[in-house]
């Protein structure tokens, strides 16, 4: 099972493919639990964690039957959260690519339920408290941007973001929200990086999730209303 803490060799991934725009030079490439290959469109990584995912979500599915909701819930936690959530910011923009990550997440929902195979799965996830995947994502997105909004990460992040007050000395409806400059993406690769997400998503929050002082209120609000949507 993947370790939930992004050691020193993911940190670097991240600065150098999302904040460097280093490419890679090899078809395929491996570190520390991440499938890279040289387009950076993270489909080797996609496809072997969907491949584990689908391994256990078949051996909880035989397990139903013997197993109470919260013990199978216990195993949702631990053998497919994980690799959902390691390093996802690095691969995880919500991109058609990652669509069949929701769907085994469906799956899981509706066996740890034991709901029929066409039930929606919208009310499981909240019955359960979990998030969709693309929720995740944006979860994880919330926190980091949190933190540096808060000075809370290593200084290699402290030039990646520009508040608009920086910018320029006017007051308005930007400045007053605290957002930050958006940069004029060229390329796809550029869109979907942390950097362009992070401050698209930090803009688009009401001022009292900025105004929140610890990381752990600011993400049970934030994953609270994600699932008020389901």
């Amino acid at each position: 099972m993947p370790c939930l803490s992004m050691n020193a060799s993911i940190m670097g991934l991240l600065i150098s493919l999302l904040f460097r725009g280093l490419w890679v030079n090899k078809e395929q490439y491996t570190s520390t639990g991440i499938h890279i290959d040289e387009n950076l469109t993270w489909k080797k990584h996609i496809d072997t964690i969907t491949a584990k995912i689908s391994k256990n979500i078949g051996i909880m599915n035989r397990l139903k039957n013997v197993l109470p909701c919260s013990i199978l819930l216990t195993l949702y936690n631990s053998f497919i959260l994980p690799y959902l959530n390691y390093a996802i910011l690095t691969w995880g923009s919500p991109t058609p690519k990652c669509n069949k990550l929701l769907n085994l997440q469906k799956r899981a929902v509706r066996v740890i339920s034991k709901a029929d195979y066409c039930e929606h799965s919208g009310p499981l996830f909240d019955n359960l408290k979990l998030l969709k995947f693309v929720d995740l994502y944006y979860l994880n997105l919330g926190k980091f941007m949190f933190k540096y909004m808060n000075n809370l990460l290593p200084a290699c992040f402290n030039s990646s973001f520009t508040l608009t007050s920086n910018i320029h000395s006017f007051y308005t409806r930007s400045t007053a929200r605290k957002n930050l400059y958006v940069n004029f993406c060229r390329t796809t690769l550029s869109k979907n990086g942390v950097i362009q997400r992070g401050t698209l998503f930090w803009n688009s929050l009401d001022n009292s999730f900025k105004s929140f002082r610890t990381l752990s209120t600011f993400t049970k609000k934030l994953k609270t209303r994600s699932l008020n949507e389901y």
